[in-house]
């Protein structure tokens, strides 16, 4: 489960990474958060339905609000860490 703050926030940058091997973008967004604003942040995850205007639903930790997290984010991770520790758990069962 998400324990951030949500946040309304609104896509308002999509730049093209230039020099990468694959088709890659920053995406940059804008939201308020405890009555301060947060102009063209860096968002940490790209979705290819992603543009500008777009709203997003966000999620800040008080300790690090010009950092927000997208849900679909930290639902992968949550998943991807469960994997390796599934992973790791097999290794270590196959072993013993």
């Amino acid at each position: 489960m998400v324990k951030g703050d949500k946040v309304n926030a609104v896509v308002t940058h999509v730049e093209r990474c230039t020099g990468s091997s694959y088709n890659s973008r920053r995406i940059y967004v804008t939201y308020e958060y405890n009555g301060q604003f947060y102009p063209n942040i860096l968002l940490g995850f790209y979705n290819s339905s992603f543009r500008k205007g777009k709203k997003l639903t966000l999620y800040v930790f008080p300790d690090k609000p010009n950092k927000p997290e997208h849900s679909d984010f930290i639902i992968l991770l949550h998943i991807g860490l469960g994997l390796i520790a599934y992973a790791i758990g097999l290794l270590i069962s196959a072993i013993l």
